[in-house]
This record gives C-alpha cells, structure tokens and sequence, in this order.
C-alpha cells in the first residue's frame, strides 16, 4: 500500500514537472519571447537536426518556436534578454528537458549584432565569418541531441534527480564529436546538413572529417578571440552546468587532438594546436572576469583613477564618472551618454590636478578642464611643440599619470616631451638623455655622433626606459619622472641584433625592444611569431633560458626562424605586470612578480584601442571614439 502511494505521488509529480515546461514553452511563444527565425534561418536549423537526428536512426518530426505538440521534438529558440527566456536558459547556453522532449537553445548563436548568423550571405567574406560560427552552433545543438539520446537531460526544470554534472556535459561532447564526425564523413552528409565548405584554402589533398571540423572550429576560434576585446560575445557566458565557453571549447579541441593522434591526422593536428593556443589565450582573459560597460552613444577618451572610471563625452559637457567600487567584476552594464557631437575634437585626455582633466585635443590645443562642468579653465597652444611628420608620433601615459609623455622628431632627430598636470611642457632630445645615461655610468670616451636611440617606453614601474647603442654595443637607462637618466648599464645584445625602423608613408617608427621589471632590470622577448616559443629573457645576463615563456602550437610560418621580436607599444597595469603588444605578432601579458607570460591576444593592439592603468591593478581597454569600455579589476578591487 506504501509503495502504491509512493508511486502515485511520484507520477503526480512527473506529471506536473511535465505540465510545467510545457507551460513555459508556450508562455514564451505567446508573449513573444523567442527569437524569430526567417525561412532561411528556419531551413538551416531543420536541415541540420534532420540529418543529425536521422544519423543516429532517431528521425522525428520537428515543431520550430511553435505551440507545444505531443510527438515531434519541439524546439525553442528563446531571447535571454527577455524576462521570461532569463529564467530559462542563460545567455549562451542551451537545455533539454527529457519528460516533454523540449530542446531550449538561447538566441545568441543565431545572430551577431544585425547579422543573422543561420541566414546565408552572398556576400563571400560575410560567410567566410558566418560558417565557422553556424558550425559552433551546430556543435551545441548536437551536444544537447546527444543529451537527449543519451538519456540524462532533465525531466523538468527544477527537478535535481538526474542534475547534470560536468562529466554529463563532456560526455554530450563527445556524442556531438563523433555525430559530427559522420555528418562530415562525404560530401553528400555534408550537403544534406547543410555543413559549410572549408574556410582554408592551403588543403594539399581532400581533408578528412577531423581536418573539416577543426578547420571550422578555428577559424570560430580565431573569430570570438578577437571580439573578446572589441565586442564581446554573448555565448562567451558561463552558467551553472556548462564550463565557461573557451574552457568548453579547449576541451573539445583536446579531445578532437586525441582522435587526431590516434588516426595519425598530422594537417587536423595541427589546425587543433592552433585553435586551442588561441582558445587557451581568450580563455585566460576571460578568467580576469572583465566589466562590460556599453554606453547608449559614443564617446572621446576615457582614463582610470584610483577610485573612479573617468568617460569623456561631448565638448563642454561634465564628464561621466563611475565609481570602481559600484562595478562588480564579469557583470554588463549599459549607462546613458547624450547623443555624440558632429566631430570628435580630442586626441587624449589623462587626469590633471583634482577635479579636473588634461585634453589634447585634434588642433593641438591642450585644455585643462573642469570634471563637473566640462568648461575649460585654460588653454596652452602646442601646435609646433610635438615635432614634424619626420617620424610618427607617440603617447604614453604611464598608470596614475602625473604627467604625459609624447615622442616625436625634428627633423627625423627624435625627441621626448614631457607635459605636467598644470599644463606645462619641456622638450628634450633623446640623444641627450642617452649621453647623459652614458655619462652618469662613468662612460669616458664616448663619441655622440656614434648614438643612435633604438627604443623608447614604459617599463612595469610606469617609468620610461630608453635604449640606445654608440655603434658597438647596446645599452638601455631608466629614466626619472622629470627625464633625468640613470647609469647606462651594457646589454648583452649588440646592435645588429635590434629590430631596424619601419617607415610608414615617409614617417619613421621606432619599435621597442627592451622591457623593464619594476626594479628597472632589462628583458627582450625572443621567439617566433603567432603564438609559438616565444620567451622573456634576462638582457643583461647571458642564459638560454627564459625567465618566462609560453610554448603553445606550431606556427602558421614554420619555416620561419626565431628572432629578437619588435615591440609595438607596452601598457603597464600595475602589480608588476606589463602588456607587451607585438602588433601583427600578438598581445602578452608578462608578470614580473610571478615570473609568468600569458597570451592576451591572437593579434595585438592597433593605433585606435587604448589600454589605460590606475597604478593599483585597476586597468581598462576601449577602442576611441567608441562606446564600449572593459575594465579590469586588480585583487584590491576584488579583481582577478
């Protein structure tokens, strides 16, 4: 009689747990909460899950975003932003509840920004991004059939008696793996799951499966890699079951290694070690939980303070102020800033004295502004001040800046300026800084016409660090706040081994090749370019062995020989730790204190993206003249 009591409640409860979704279902399709699909995008979903489910020998008729109906598979395509699909799935994520045989997919993967990632475009490079994506959402989409035909997806949500755990969620990987594998196995599977042609053009011979998917899966990789930075991407969400997205998809990538191994697929293990390198670098990133603050219109500059994110909008207008504590590290915030001016006018800004800004603006006025009003308090005339077109101009502002400094040339000579809180400005050329570091170090015969500065920037200190040679040897100074050099101390290069200047449209840029700990010690970085053995190693030392390194896949370039690498810019950030941006060649993240060098960035950092650091681990990144900031919080801040 118990049992039979026991029994009877638990089929009530099936029965309501069943009911339930059903009713949530339908909810979402009546108040309009799905995304809806266009008949493209519709035929793309169906013919995939078609030809997956018809593959396993499960064919069943499929109901899109419609009413709940007894018999097919019914699936939803649900908006998370809606407060309805919130409670349903999570950005990025998908579920399926077993008892009602309901698949619940979040509509990121179907469109990024205005651009219908399911729809088909004949546009040849618009596809080219598009298919490597619609093949990661045909991955999630297999990974969710396979917990349906494995049997372990919920019954209803809320029921905790078949929870999935992490080893459930890889074994539906591997489901989703090896059913890929047979849609990929011919062209004709291909064809009639709607899978996409390769993205690579370098195939000696027809690829197999394996080469096929980690093809797709790279260039997806390679793809929201970028868009970290620029525009990060809703399905990079983590939720309570599903390993955060490039952690996920890491592991998928070692798991296709595996495969790949085993079959002794030399061209898919390859494009694998590529694509987890890169996936092991966003990954990474992510795991610094950055902010996401979008603002409803674009703005001029933006800077950090210890306390406050400083926004600067329109001319004339106060600036927008955030306080850090109010930001909670990985969350989305979006805030108001009134419609944007016709012409944005200002070229940097940094914080002056309390209360106010310094800006630079495009007619090379420098305002000292006031935060509250955005009024200007005075103004300095720099035009002429900041050099010819001789060489290309750089700025850098160190964390907490108290002053600004701008390298320039005259007449190809090239000079430092240094601009102070109140505005001022003193101009000094760097070949004098380099005799007078010569100078201090006791260097008696020396010969300045010999000189030639190889290298200016910030070290992890914030301080400038200049290197130069005297056409035998290369030696490297830290400079003070007020340009005054230290002893010149003797590398252990010699000055054939320094990257030559690259000219740009008749302008001269003088790369970077020497970084500086806090303590103002010297490093280079050594290697091959995409993320392949590069390595830190002491400058003034003799050793073969990095203080640190990352050796992480085979480069795209093999045949090409590992060298000194050319120093773009770096963006100290505090705590030790400095951004070296390699441009073309990539973006690390090398910290001092912990002796430990992590790739950022697939690519570097161009001319338009700013990195901005408050000296207490506190830094942000932005694009000028966007509307979207990333700030990352130090461990003060209760960063990562």
């Amino acid at each position: 009689m118990i049992l039979l009591v026991v029994f009877s409640a638990m089929g009530f409860v099936l029965i309501s747990g069943r009911d339930r979704t059903i009713d949530i279902a339908n909810t979402l399709v009546e108040k309009g909460q799905l995304r809806v699909l266009d008949a493209d995008e519709e035929e793309t979903l169906r013919r995939f899950l078609s030809a997956l489910l018809s593959s396993e020998k499960a064919g069943v008729e499929l109901a899109i975003n419609r009413r709940y109906q007894d018999g097919p598979l019914n699936i939803y395509v649900v908006d998370a932003a809606a407060r309805e699909g919130a409670r349903v799935v999570s950005r990025g994520n998908a579920a399926y509840v077993s008892s009602p045989d309901i698949l619940f997919i979040e509509s990121s993967y179907f469109k990024i920004g205005d651009t219908k990632v399911f729809a088909r475009s004949n546009d040849s490079l618009t596809e080219k991004v598009l298919s490597p994506l619609r093949v990661q959402a045909f991955f999630v989409l297999a990974h969710e059939i396979g917990h349906r035909q494995l049997q372990h997806g919920r019954e209803w949500f809320g029921w905790e008696g078949q929870a999935r755990s992490y080893e459930r969620e890889f074994e539906a990987d591997d489901f989703a793996i090896a059913a890929l594998k047979r849609l990929y196995v011919s062209s004709l599977s291909r064809e009639r799951a709607g899978i996409p042609d390769p993205i690579a053009t370098s195939f000696l011979e027809e690829p197999g499966p394996l080469e096929r998917i980690a093809d797709h899966l790279g260039h997806a990789v390679d793809f929201l890699a970028d868009e970290v930075f620029d525009n990060p991407f809703p399905i990079l969400a983590n939720s309570e079951t599903h390993p955060a997205f490039f952690g996920r998809m890491r592991s998928l990538l070692q798991r296709l290694t595996i495969d790949a191994e085993t079959e002794k697929d030399e061209p898919a293990l390859d494009r694998l070690r590529l694509a987890e390198a890169v996936a092991a670098a966003s990954d990474y990133l992510l795991s610094l939980k950055p902010i996401e603050i979008e603002y409803s219109n674009s703005f001029q500059y933006a800077y950090v303070t210890a306390e406050r994110l400083v926004v600067i909008g329109n001319d004339g207008q106060p600036v927008a102020e955030t306080a850090l504590i109010d930001l909670a590290p990985g969350r989305q915030y979006r805030k108001n800033l009134p419609a944007s001016q016709r012409e944005a006018t200002v070229r940097y800004a940094w914080p002056g004295v309390a209360g106010e800004t310094l800006v630079l603006r495009r007619n090379g006025h420098l305002e000292r502004t006031d935060n509250k009003s955005g009024g200007s308090r005075s103004t300095v005339d720099l035009t002429g001040k900041l050099g010819d077109n001789t060489c290309i101009k750089q700025f850098l502002l160190p964390p907490n800046p108290q002053f600004a400094l701008a390298t320039s040339c005259i007449e190809g000579r090239p000079q430092v300026s240094i601009i102070a809180a109140d505005g001022s400005i003193r101009t000094v050329p760097l070949r004098e800084l380099a005799f007078a570091a010569s100078k201090a170090a006791g260097h008696s015969s020396v010969i300045t016409e010999n000189f030639e500065v190889r290298g200016f920037g910030l070290g992890a200190s914030g301080l400038p660090v200049l290197t130069y040679t005297d056409g035998n040897n290369v030696f490297f100074a830290i400079l003070s706040a007020s340009l005054v050099s230290s002893p010149a101390r003797k590398l252990t290069l010699k000055p054939h081994d320094l990257p030559e200047p690259i000219v740009y449209n008749g302008a001269r840029a003088l790369p970077g090749a020497i970084l500086a700990d806090l303590s103002g010690r010297a490093y280079y970085a050594y290697g091959a370019p995409i993320f392949r053995d590069i390595g830190v190693f002491d400058a003034e030392t003799i050793s073969d062995r990095p203080v640190a390194s990352v050796d992480l896949s085979p480069s795209v370039s093999e045949d090409r020989l590992n060298t000194l690498l050319p120093i773009a810019s770096t963006f100290p950030i505090g705590q030790g730790r400095l951004i070296i941006n390699l441009g073309r060649e990539g973006a690390y993240l090398m910290d001092f204190i912990d002796k430990s060098l992590l790739p950022i960035r697939r690519s570097g950092f161009d001319a338009l993206e700013q990195v901005f650091a408050n000296g207490n681990g506190d830094w942000i990144y932005y694009r000028k003249y966007g509307n979207r900031i990333l700030v990352f919080k130090g461990k003060e801040h209760g960063g990562s």
